[in-house]
């Protein structure tokens, strides 16, 4: 095994938040670019949005008219380090990691004991990473006021709505907080996050952070 006295990443600990119906391949990515980098992480679920066994199954994702089926199971059950129902706190992880899915992500808004749990990692400004639907999960935790953000595009007007500063790219960075649209740009998105998690404080001040926001746009 590699000395881990030389990667100071190895120290930190990250969640990774997932229900029932999230995206299999962003998973994937994640859980296996967190090993790469010797990074420990928890797979983090809801009790109640697990199967009757105590798993989540993952579904394969196809952009609409890719084929008749658009969601697919993969059948590889995954079973998560952590449950929410358990005491779980913010002062356990250095970071969290939100993977999206349509079906998960409308499960996880629903549940007040996961908004909880982003909320008070953001409030902490540990870094916070949303891909695609996921970032819907701010709008529910009441999070994106006057902060720059991206995801899926059929999530925008939410995110619009909530106040928050859309950016079409492939990775917005904002603060403590990263997200991207979708799983192509799941690269981009986990660099900017390990950089966070490398730092250990927002790489932008709130006026500045705002300014550069809304120039962007334009």
């Amino acid at each position: 095994m590699a000395n881990s006295a030389g990667n100071p990443e190895s120290k930190k600990k990250i969640a990774v938040l997932v229900a029932d119906g999230c995206d299999d391949e962003q998973l994937f990515f994640v859980r296996s670019r967190l090993r790469a980098a010797r990074i420990p992480h928890d797979v983090v679920a809801p009790r109640e949005h697990r199967r009757d066994d105590g798993t989540i199954i993952p579904l394969l994702y196809y952009p609409q008219g890719a084929r008749p089926d658009s969601l697919v199971e993969t059948g590889e059950r995954v079973t998560p380090d952590r449950s929410l129902s358990e005491t779980v706190s913010a002062n356990d992880y250095d970071g969290l990691i939100v993977i999206g899915g349509l079906l998960s992500t409308e499960a996880l808004r629903m549940d007040d004991a996961a908004l909880e749990f982003i909320r008070t990692m953001d409030a902490a400004e540990k870094p916070l990473a949303t891909i695609g639907h996921a970032s819907a999960l701010l709008t529910s935790g009441d999070l994106l006021r006057e902060r720059a953000v991206t995801g899926a595009p059929s999530i925008r007007d939410d995110l619009v709505n909530a106040g928050g500063i859309w950016l079409n790219r492939d990775s917005v960075l904002d603060g403590n907080r990263v997200s991207c649209r979708d799983r192509q740009e799941l690269p981009a998105l986990f660099e900017d996050f390990l950089e966070l998690v490398r730092s250990g404080v927002p790489l932008m001040g709130n006026e500045f952070r705002k300014a550069i926001a809304r120039a962007r746009i334009s």
